[in-house]
């Protein structure tokens, strides 16, 4: 019966198991810069009175 750590993951797999951080920063670093664009200012203030809005 075969254990699951002789199991080798894809390559993928095992490089993302030691360097998870980094594909989580770019998507933060992404967010971040979406957010803070400078056109974005309306949008961000539409959904941002989301909750004061009177309900139909």
């Amino acid at each position: 019966m075969e254990t699951l750590a002789k199991i080798e993951l894809p390559p993928l797999l095992a490089w993302l198991d030691h360097y998870w951080i980094v594909p989580i920063t770019i998507v933060f670093v992404a967010v971040a810069v979406k957010s803070y664009w400078p056109n974005q200012k309306r949008e961000q203030d539409r959904h941002a009175a989301i909750p004061l809005n009177d309900d139909p």
